[in-house]
């Protein structure tokens, strides 16, 4: 079947489902942006269900053919007379945030940006024992909800951005008390049909917001270029030039059989901002190309954060600065693009040395546990680019497999039962950084004076220079009352 009539695939990479009567094959249904039905074939078609959702993506068809079943972006719709007429019901509560945030007040309100259903807010709690019910949620904002940021100052005023509409970026001030949106976008340019490349501003479809901890009056927002309003978005200023790889490749108009007009498949921007709660004018911006930057001074200079391993294809969706150490942030990468299927979290550090640290290197320790038990592993994965092949987010974290072994994966050392005469002994020069730890043979606390293992009711430790899943070793022990 061959037609030129569009409405059938509007966005053929994301949709291209066709669905036949079991009961009459000429009766088709195509799902794409509208749901498109024809009763000759496929020689002419029209849009079925009208009041529905749109974005459609499956459709099932009883063996009757009276009964349907429809998937979209709003939920499910259902049919019992063969497509002619359509209930739409609110009795599912699923749904897929985007992002989240909360506001001040007391009770505090959530907020969360919706995929294709805008931005909602809702107090955390009403006083009522039925809980919270759909009636306690507020519309805050619409299209593609991605961030809803609540202004620190005044709980009653939400920022919220949103994808899906003419203009990437498109940014509202939504006034709780008078119920009013005011359009405070940062770049108004229809942006259908346009290359990315030939835009002066690129901009994700989630595009971030974030406020200044310290001045509160202070919002972020970023495309390709961080930008920032001192009164409420009425007025934006640029702090920075373009911050991404700028690949020029990237930056055309998707699609071949049809050309994708959303604007959802614009590249090179910027996907998360994270100002420091410890450092005023310090910020940190990540991106869909895999960079992170940093800036000290307010956006006057930006140097780039590096993170082995991560190129072009590393998707960068959240950023966190540290709440202990300025300069310090934590990212989540996302590489499943080229088939790296395992997401990564890390540490990204500067050239600048302004104290952000990628994940330490793996390090033997110098002395575990000699008991008869089984032990338990816990192992680091290695990654291109460290002191032991490789970047290791699972040391730092401390990741723990559960399945026991008898022995570790790679060499460690081990001490002997007598602490007096405790010796690290390595069984093999190994650096991929497997430790063990296993309980105690002994119930009295002791301490070993050469290698630094200490015993306990439950484990030995050593305070060796160990891998960071290891404990310390206690400085000091409680003599036995005699």
């Amino acid at each position: 079947m061959t037609s030129s009539n569009t409405l059938i695939n509007e966005r053929p990479f994301y949709y291209s489902r066709l669905a036949v009567d079991p009961h009459d094959e000429n009766h088709l249904f195509s799902v794409s942006v509208k749901l498109a039905e024809s009763t000759n074939g496929g020689k002419t078609w029209h849009e079925s269900g009208k009041r529905l959702h749109g974005d459609h993506h499956d459709l099932w068809i009883a063996a009757d053919g009276r009964t349907i079943l429809e998937a979209n972006d709003g939920g499910v719709a259902l049919s019992r007379d063969g497509g002619a007429r359509w209930q739409w019901r609110y009795v599912l509560p699923i749904s897929l945030a985007c992002h989240v945030g909360f506001d001040l007040a007391s009770p505090y309100r959530v907020c969360g940006g919706m995929q294709d259903n805008g931005a909602w807010c809702a107090p955390s709690r009403t006083g009522d024992d039925r809980g919270i019910g759909a009636h306690d949620w507020t519309r805050v904002a619409g299209g593609d909800g991605t961030w809803v940021v609540p202004d620190p100052h005044d709980p009653s005023t939400v920022f919220a951005s949103a994808g899906g509409g003419d203009n990437q970026g498109e940014t509202v001030r939504f006034d709780r008390t008078h119920a009013s949106t005011v359009d405070v976008s940062v770049y108004l340019r229809n942006q259908n049909v346009v290359p990315p490349s030939e835009l002066q501003y690129r901009f994700n479809w989630e595009t971030p917001l974030a406020f200044s901890p310290q001045h509160p009056h202070v919002l972020y927002t970023a495309g390709n270029v961080a930008f920032v309003s001192a009164d409420r978005g009425a007025h934006w200023r640029a702090i920075s030039g373009d911050l991404t790889r700028n690949l020029r490749e990237r930056q055309t108009l998707s699609g071949g059989v049809r050309l994708d007009v959303t604007g959802a498949e614009t590249f090179d921007t910027i996907l998360a901002i994270a100002p420091s709660p410890l450092a005023d004018g310090l910020l940190w911006v990540s991106t869909d190309d895999g960079l992170v930057q940093l800036t000290r001074d307010g956006g006057a200079n930006w140097t780039r954060a590096e993170i082995p391993g991560v190129d072009a294809d590393g998707r960068i969706p959240s950023i966190a600065a540290s709440v202990h150490r300025a300069g310090t942030a934590y990212v989540a990468v996302d590489r499943t693009t080229p088939a790296t299927v395992l997401p990564t979290c890390t540490r990204p550090t500067t050239s600048a040395r302004i104290g952000a640290r990628s994940p330490p290197a793996c390090r033997t320790p110098k002395c575990t546990s000699c008991a008869k038990t089984r032990a338990i592993p816990m192992s680091c994965t290695p990654a291109p680019g460290s002191a032991c092949g490789g970047a290791s987010i699972a040391a730092r974290l401390g990741n723990r497999s559960r399945r026991r072994s008898p022995r570790s994966r790679c060499a460690t050392s081990r001490c002997s039962r007598r602490p007096s005469t405790c010796s690290p002994r390595r069984t093999a020069a190994d650096s991929t950084c497997s430790t063990i730890r296993r309980p105690c043979a002994s119930s009295r606390p002791r301490r070993a004076p050469a290698c630094g293992c200490f015993r306990s009711a439950t484990h030995c430790r050593c305070s060796g220079r160990a891998s960071p899943d290891m404990p310390r070793a206690a400085s000091t022990t409680r003599r036995r009352r005699r």
